[in-house]
């Protein structure tokens, strides 16, 4: 498993106690999404540090009784088309 370390500027800054005690003044749009291959359940929200906002939520689904490989097409034409409208920065995947 490989380590993954701040560069040393964003470590610097991260430990600066003003830097601390500033306001935080940027939202970040999350996406969360809860996979499967019949219906693949999605929410966004927007987090400022100490709230959290809804901001929508829905289904992509696919039809059972076809192949897999046009369900899984079905699914990434789908969740693209929600990634494309509400453009998150960060994303959170159910195992």
């Amino acid at each position: 498993m490989r380590s993954c370390r701040l560069p040393t500027l964003a470590y610097d800054r991260l430990h600066d106690s003003q830097y601390l005690r500033a306001p935080m003044t940027f939202s970040v749009r999350i996406i969360g999404i809860d996979p499967g291959l019949r219906r693949m359940g999605w929410g966004v929200i927007d987090w400022d540090g100490s709230r959290l906002g809804y901001v929508a939520s829905g289904t992509v689904t696919s039809d059972a009784g076809e192949a897999l490989a046009v369900r899984l097409c079905a699914l990434f034409i789908g969740i693209d088309a929600v990634l494309t409208a509400w453009s998150p920065a960060e994303a959170a995947v159910e195992q």
